[in-house]
């Protein structure tokens, strides 16, 4: 009888490894980073108004695609980024209080239209490419507040610059980044080349004084030109920790001349610890059956 009760656990504990890694791997089949049928003319984009009120909130930063993300970089920490989170006043920052961070007031606004940079951080949108290629990013931006020079201000424009991984894609040249200055609409098209899960990144930067920074902005990518090249793109954790970051020991206001050397992806939705989770009950079920068909065996 013994070895039926042990022949039969072993059964489960099988069974519920086997359902919980088909699930898993049937997870990683839809991720929608993986998984979309990419065309040429197909267009992508985040922008206001494409998402409701509640989802904005709920979505933890990400879109329903799970091709865009917001992300926080610190401008004396090159190639790292920092995961955001829903504050108070309904906004995606580092820290649920961000000026109280060290890093200033980075944090995306508006349902995805408004971007402030911080005086250490710069607000980064972020696109997960679903296919290598030819693409191009369209950008709509212009200043929340007009911005005017004055003789003995601090104040600064805001910047504004594109990644692919460490591979600056705009402005082209030799500049770091344009300047945005004015209220009135600046439409930018870029075209550039990716591979399948590499990541572009759109920086709006404070420049120094963080003061009035904030800029409405919108942004399309539209694949020209498709390709099976795949981006090898090291799996590099990041640290999701809320302490405050430290900034530099310069008591210079900083530009953001640092750049993303390296930069980790974020995964997108994970069921792992729920199969764990279900896994384990189910091993823990089958062991109180079988204690307890033993005990009664025993009793009779």
């Amino acid at each position: 009888m013994k070895k039926i009760l042990a022949m039969i656990l072993t059964l489960c504990i099988a069974v519920s490894f086997a359902v919980a890694f088909g699930s898993l791997a049937n997870a990683e089949s839809t991720n929608p980073k993986t998984d979309i049928e990419v065309t040429v003319g197909m267009k992508f984009e985040w922008n206001k108004g494409t998402d409701t009120d509640a989802q904005w909130i709920t979505n933890k930063g990400w879109s329903q695609d799970g091709l865009w993300s917001y992300k926080v970089h610190p401008i004396n920490r090159p190639g790292y980024y920092m995961d955001t989170t829903i504050t108070p006043d309904g906004d995606y920052a580092w820290n649920r209080v961000p000026g109280d961070t060290g890093i200033g007031y980075a944090r995306a606004r508006s349902k995805g239209s408004n971007f402030h940079p911080g005086e250490l951080a710069d607000i980064v949108k972020v696109f997960y490419c679903p296919s290598g290629g030819t693409i191009k990013l369209d950008t709509t931006i212009r200043r929340s507040f007009e911005f005017l020079a004055q003789e003995g201000s601090s104040a600064t424009p805001t910047s504004l610059a594109v990644y692919v991984e460490n591979r600056k894609v705009f402005p082209e040249g030799a500049d770091e980044y344009i300047s945005i200055s004015s209220i009135e609409d600046q439409t930018y098209s870029v075209t550039f080349r990716v591979a399948k899960n590499e990541r572009v990144y759109i920086h709006i930067g404070a420049m120094g004084d963080q003061a009035t920074d904030a800029v409405e902005m919108s942004n399309t990518i539209t694949y020209e030109e498709i390709n099976e090249d795949v981006g090898d793109i090291s799996d590099v954790s990041l640290d999701n920790t809320r302490d405050t970051v430290e900034a530099p020991s310069s008591t210079n206001k900083p530009t953001n001349t640092n750049r993303p050397t390296v930069v980790p992806p974020k995964k997108g939705p994970n069921n792992v610890g729920l199969i764990i989770g279900v896994v384990i009950a189910v091993v823990v079920v089958a062991g109180v059956v079988a204690f307890l068909f033993i005990k009664k065996k025993k009793a009779e």
